[in-house]
C-alpha cells in the first residue's frame, strides 16, 4: 500500500507574511508546500534565499510556486497586444529561476476570464509557448482549473489536452 502525502498552500495563511506563512507550515510537521508569491518583492534574490533557508531548517519540499500575478494573467497573455504577451513571458522566466532555486517543478497558471472572447486556438499557442519556456528551465506549468477562469470548463482541459503536446 502508498503512502498518502499532502500538502498545504502558504496562501492557507494569507495575509501573514509569505516567509512567515512557510515557517509555520514547517513547524507544524507540513513538509510538501506552495509557496504562493504575494507581492514582486517576494520574486528578489533575498527573499529565494530566505524561503531556501526555512524549506532547508524544516525539510519542507516546495512542489509549486503560484504567483501572484495570476489575476492579470488574462489582460497580459491573452491579450492582441502582443508586445505586452512578450513582455509577461520574459517576466515568467524570473519565476521559473525563481522555481529553480527552490526545487519547485510546478508554477500554478490561472488562464484566461471565463466568457473572454479570446480564441481558444490562440490561448494553446500561448500556452504552449509558456510551457516551452517552463520547460527551458525544467520545470513545467499546471493549468488550475478555477471557477472564473476558461479552465473552469472541463471541455476546454479537454481541448487543451488535445491540442498540446505532452
Amino acid at each position: 500500500m502508498s503512502k498518502l502525502d499532502f500538502g498545504i498552500s502558504s496562501a492557507c495563511l494569507y495575509p501573514e507574511l509569505t516567509e512567515k506563512a512557510v515557517k509555520r507550515l514547517g513547524e507544524a510537521g507540513v513538509r510538501n508546500i506552495e509557496v504562493f508569491l504575494n507581492s514582486s518583492s517576494e520574486t528578489e534574490k533575498n527573499f529565494t534565499q530566505s524561503i531556501k533557508y526555512i524549506t532547508e531548517a524544516y525539510g519542507i519540499n516546495v512542489l509549486s510556486v503560484h504567483p501572484y500575478t495570476s489575476i492579470s494573467e488574462p489582460f497580459m497573455f491573452f491579450t492582441d497586444y502582443e508586445r505586452r504577451f512578450e513582455d509577461e513571458l520574459e517576466r515568467y522566466k524570473g519565476f521559473f529561476n525563481l522555481m529553480n532555486q527552490l526545487d519547485a517543478k510546478i508554477l500554478v497558471f490561472h488562464g484566461d476570464r471565463k466568457g473572454s472572447e479570446f480564441p481558444n486556438e490562440r490561448y494553446f499557442e500561448r500556452y504552449a509557448k509558456l510551457m516551452e519556456a517552463a520547460q527551458s528551465f525544467g520545470v513545467s506549468i499546471a493549468q488550475e482549473n478555477v471557477a472564473r477562469c476558461k479552465s473552469s470548463d472541463v471541455e476546454f482541459i479537454f481541448q487543451m489536452k488535445k491540442v498540446l503536446p505532452h
